[in-house]
């Protein structure tokens, strides 16, 4: 790994090299398609997630792209925004998605927590966003409680936040 890809402060480092801009600072996780990270943005100033997906087939490489610039246009508060995607590497062994950084529990912590009446309101507030998708030509190919996290605004409202927007 080159510089661009390290974080000094805490030596952890992506599994590619990306521009220099983003800073690794924690490992969030990682399921059949790739791997998370969570990293400082030093041109924007702002913490964001970043997805490597690993070995793209060139047909799924076109769709991401072309389906991560149809997601970079929705704006809905039940959907992770879309920053950036790109090539880490010359090779075409990856694929990096920049995303908006979700924090707080998933839907899967809060079972057995949230009264009848908050559970409606997580599943409205989410039905809001996968419409907003639909309405767009994007059809979620795995919505499950795992892919959901909720989050607070400043007025301490609960959000439910669609973070895996598996349509590649």
């Amino acid at each position: 790994m080159d510089e661009a890809s390290t974080n000094t402060k805490n030596g952890l480092q992506f599994p590619y090299s990306i521009p220099e801009r983003f800073r690794c600072r924690d490992f969030l996780g990682s399921g059949g398609s790739g791997v998370v990270f969570k990293a400082w943005d030093e041109l924007l100033q702002r913490m964001v997630a970043i997805k490597f997906i690993k070995n793209p087939t060139f047909l799924s490489r076109q769709r991401l792209v072309a389906e991560a610039r149809a997601l970079a246009k929705l704006n809905h508060p039940s959907l992770c925004g879309v920053y950036d995607v790109g090539e880490p590497s010359e090779d075409h062994s990856s694929l990096y998605m920049v995303m908006e950084l979700i924090e707080g529990p998933r839907v899967t912590e809060l079972a057995g927590q949230l009264s009848i009446n908050d559970a409606v309101k997580l599943v409205l507030q989410l039905a809001e966003g996968v419409s907003h998708m639909h309405s767009e030509g994007l059809v979620h190919n795995d919505i499950n409680p795992t892919n959901v996290i909720v989050k607070y605004d400043s007025s301490d409202e609960s959000i439910p936040t669609l973070i895996d927007l598996s349509i590649a």
